[in-house]
């Protein structure tokens, strides 16, 4: 299933996620092959009530891989810390 989310465009377009309603967390690596902290700036843009976080020295992978960079950031997020 994730090659699929590779090789094939996102068919949502901009107003999908205006629609949005739930606060939205975005944890980008600055060394993401995949996707630009420019790009998720974008997307959160888009939204109305979401927040990046920027995690220097990581990628794609590092918030599944290490759960100390996951729990620092989205405990705070879950629990009104972060947000808003």
């Amino acid at each position: 299933q994730i090659w699929n989310m590779r090789v094939r465009p996102l068919t949502l377009v901009e107003s999908d996620f205006a629609k949005i309603r739930s606060p939205m967390l975005l944890m980008i690596g600055e060394a993401d092959p995949f996707v630009s902290v420019e790009e998720a700036e974008a997307l959160a843009a888009l939204v109305p009530d979401a927040r990046v976080v920027r995690l220097p020295g990581h990628d794609h992978y590092s918030a599944l891989k290490d759960a100390e960079i996951a729990e620092q950031t989205v405990e705070p997020f879950l629990t009104g810390g972060c947000h808003g």
